[in-house]
């Protein structure tokens, strides 16, 4: 499994804090085309299980849970670069077979698609190089 991997879409995280005093829960609000990095970093709680320390876009960190992280895999909440890389081609290829269609609607939908994908790619390597 890669470092580094991308939001496709917005969503609310419900965080465990594992402080000495208490356990609580704060909310984070993942954004679209946040860059979540998961360093080496475990923690294994008794009552919750395997949890891996999480930095999103250099600025915030967190422990996540492995079966979390199994979900927004899953779900495609988390992607990796050859994920969007691949989503990327084939949405040139649906642009070219509404183009050949003469589909307007269906061009446009794949277009904003593609753009948005486009975009996520940008911002993943402008960050990759601003580290």
């Amino acid at each position: 499994m890669g470092r580094y991997f991308i939001v496709s879409e917005a969503f609310c995280h419900e965080t465990l804090c594992f402080c000495q005093t208490d356990e609580h829960k704060k909310e984070f609000h993942f954004n679209q085309g946040d860059i979540i990095e998961f360093v080496g970093d475990c923690y294994v709680s008794v009552s919750h299980g395997l949890f891996y320390m999480v930095v999103i876009n250099n600025v915030h960190t967190f422990y996540m849970s492995m079966e979390e992280i199994d979900q927004y895999f899953l779900s495609k909440r988390f992607v990796s670069i050859n994920d969007i890389n691949y989503m990327i081609e084939q949405l040139r290829n649906y642009v070219d077979y509404s183009l050949d269609m003469g589909d307007k609607k269906l061009f446009l939908h794949y277009s904003e698609q593609l753009i948005d994908s486009i975009k996520l790619v940008r911002n993943y390597e402008n960050h990759l190089t601003a580290i």
